[in-house]
């Protein structure tokens, strides 16, 4: 019972702080279209989030990655100083942040990165990137792209038929997705 309770605390801090955090006030998430991806890998016990938002053009505003790592609950996972300039070029820019936090729930890994990262020469230069807002960038730069790699995504959850619930699901121009 413990862990039901605990799993939908989670579930609930997940759905209701990262929503918040990246769209901010109701005013400011009506302007855009919002976009998230959420996918629980049972192998690695851990869930591959990402939120996307969009500008009334298609242009993308800010992209937020998250994992949480479900049996990494020792702080040594997120050691002091986990995210420095020293050891990341990409915070050498502006709105790319990463912050690592270790509680009963797991280790919490959130990279973000904005609009202004992107005018500001971020990912576009030849240094050696270290956060994986790079891998996926490409993918969803514009609404267009991220609208075909969210359709192809929820095919995906549908031929493989992966489990609906809390951790697994997709929110395509703000709308919650079924399969």
């Amino acid at each position: 019972m413990k862990k039901i309770i605990l799993s939908s605390l989670v579930a609930l801090f997940l759905l209701t702080g990262c929503e918040s955090n990246l769209l901010g006030t109701k005013d400011e998430s009506s302007k855009y279209s919002v976009y998230e991806y959420h996918y629980y890998d049972e192998d690695f016990e851990h869930t591959e989030d990402f939120i996307v938002k969009y500008d009334k053009d298609g242009n993308l505003k800010e992209f937020q990655m998250i994992y949480l790592y479900d049996k990494r609950t020792d702080s040594k996972y997120c050691p002091e100083n986990a995210f420095s300039i020293e050891k990341y070029v990409d915070l050498t820019y502006p709105g790319v942040t990463a912050t690592c936090t270790v509680d009963e729930n797991g280790q919490k890994l959130v990279y973000t990165m904005t609009d202004e990262s992107v005018k500001s020469g971020y990912l576009k230069d030849d240094k050696d990137y270290s956060l994986a807002l790079k891998y996926m960038y490409e993918e969803i730069d514009t609404e267009e792209k991220a609208k075909e790699y969210f359709d192809k995504a929820l095919k995906d959850f549908k031929e493989n038929n992966v489990k609906e619930d809390n951790r697994n699901y997709l929110i395509i121009k703000g709308v919650k997705t079924s399969w």
